[in-house]
């Protein structure tokens, strides 16, 4: 479910288990909360669960799956839907279909910052543009979590958490020249601040994990520890710090 940013609107997206719903998306308005069916026709629910309102208030994007999808009756992948808040005027992505998709958040009323699962521990973070109803920019990163999303840039972390990480900066201007043609959580558009990559492999010199950002700046606060170091061997009660917080990592 989610709530309106500018009304006292609340959408739904209820999918019964094991069941092809084709009435699943609602939108409840105050002061009656009725429900208000959304869905598209022809169209199903897909079982992730992805929903979110433009930040304007005006669209919601969400997830289902066609009632001509090769993939039924057991479908597992969806296809990324947009509507407005009446339900008149809804449509399907001419995007690709996502695997366990999800909408991560927005860095401004038109690009939606969307999250699916690239396989292998891998997963690809996207910027879709709702007007255009294109892909900005996609970079792949490994066992990642969203930290931090503002208009410039989305910040992330990258690599097995047991014993090399990295923060992540994504941002679609301007696009990272230094290593454009690596595919392991590396791209044009990702800057990593602990890991090198190069044609032969990666080499990391520490680990680092995003913890804020500096407003107004292009800083942000990182906890870092040795390259060396696996965290769970520590016995944090007795022993020293294996951590440390550290302001002043540039992105310029």
């Amino acid at each position: 479910m989610a709530w309106s940013p500018v009304a006292n609107e609340l959408a739904i997206k209820f999918c019964p288990d094991n069941q092809l719903a084709e009435k699943y998306l609602f939108l409840l308005t105050a002061p009656t909360f009725s429900l208000q069916n959304l869905s598209p026709p022809e169209s199903i629910c897909a079982q992730f669960q992805a929903l979110s309102w433009q930040p304007n208030g005006q669209q919601i994007l969400f997830d289902a799956v066609l009632s001509s999808d090769p993939q039924m009756p057991l479908p597992i992948y969806s296809r990324l839907f947009v509507t407005d808040r009446l339900g008149v005027n809804s449509q399907a992505s001419s995007w690709r279909s996502l695997y366990l998709m999800s909408i991560k958040g927005w860095m401004d009323n038109s690009t939606a910052v969307l999250a699916d699962y690239g396989g292998g521990g891998s997963w690809i973070i996207s910027l879709f543009n709702l007007e255009t109803d294109e892909v900005v920019i996609s970079e792949r990163v490994y066992v990642y979590q969203l930290m931090n999303i503002s208009e410039e840039h989305i910040a992330t972390q990258s690599g097995e958490p047991c014993c090399i990480r990295s923060a992540v900066v994504i941002s679609p201007q301007p696009p990272n020249p230094l290593h454009p043609d690596v595919e392991f959580e590396s791209g044009q558009y990702a800057t990593y601040l602990s890991i090198i990559f190069g044609e032969n492999g990666y080499e990391v010199l520490f680990n680092s994990r995003f913890e804020d950002w500096l407003n107004d700046s292009q800083q942000m606060l990182v906890l870092t520890w040795p390259a060396e170091l696996d965290l769970s061997t520590v016995e944090v009660l007795h022993q020293p710090a294996a951590t440390a917080l550290k302001w002043g990592c540039s992105l310029g």
